[in-house]
């Protein structure tokens, strides 16, 4: 299973926006997709300001990885577009493995 970790940095003011995009615009297409475990966390511990979210979702292969990279990019440049630098967000790219 390949595992997207996506880290979300949300300044106060931003919150409120920022949240009203996750639950109308990004989630939708989530659901859309064949995403599985499927969590988003809210960091209880940080030095800065603002908030830290932090979103896994799992798909079977790097290929579905790839189609649900290509089809969420449009709804992450419409977030940038619509709250500019008060949400800062990266990315990391896992490969679950077996012990």
């Amino acid at each position: 299973m390949i595992i997207c970790n996506i880290t979300w940095n949300v300044s106060t003011e931003a919150l409120e926006r920022w949240q009203n995009w996750l639950r109308h615009s990004w989630m939708p297409v989530l659901q859309q997709r064949d995403v599985r475990q499927l969590h988003f966390c809210r960091l209880l511990h940080q030095p800065d300001e603002g908030f830290t979210f932090t979103q896994q979702m799992g798909v079977q292969n790097m290929e579905a990885y790839q189609k649900l990279m290509q089809r969420l990019q449009p709804e992450l440049q419409e977030m940038a577009q619509l709250l500019g630098t008060s949400v800062v967000y990266f990315q990391t790219v896992m490969e679950e493995i077996s012990l």
